[in-house]
């Protein structure tokens, strides 16, 4: 009888099958850091407009204390009480706008928030 020598190694079989596994793999955390990323930005506007609204609750507080309670006719109205000195932005690139009634909405959407 002749002496075959086994080589080892991997089978093509093989090689293919892990290359298809370690696709889906990739493919699926794309997809899932691009669904995380959008619910962050999200969750980061929704805390502008809570900030804004309740700079907007102070802001209303030191009116009614002087006898002439009203809500900022302007988004500049609320910089003093704000903790930081800037404007908050929406991720996004949506614009934040007053309510009559000291709420605040992003002109996106997807941002709206339950209160």
């Amino acid at each position: 009888m002749a002496n075959v020598k086994k080589e080892d190694g991997f089978t093509i079989i093989e090689l293919i099958t892990v290359i298809v596994i370690l696709g889906i793999l990739a493919v699926t955390v794309v997809v899932r850091y691009q669904d995380f990323s959008a619910t962050v930005k999200a969750n980061a506007c929704r805390s502008n407009q809570i900030a804004l609204e309740k700079a907007q609750v102070m802001l209303y507080a030191v009116r009614a204390l002087s006898g002439q309670p009203s809500y900022a006719e302007s988004l500049n109205d609320l910089l003093p009480y704000l903790t930081s000195a800037t404007m908050p932005i929406c991720q996004t690139g949506g614009t934040y706008s007053l309510n009559a009634d000291g709420t605040v909405t992003c002109s996106d959407a997807t941002h709206t928030r339950n209160k």
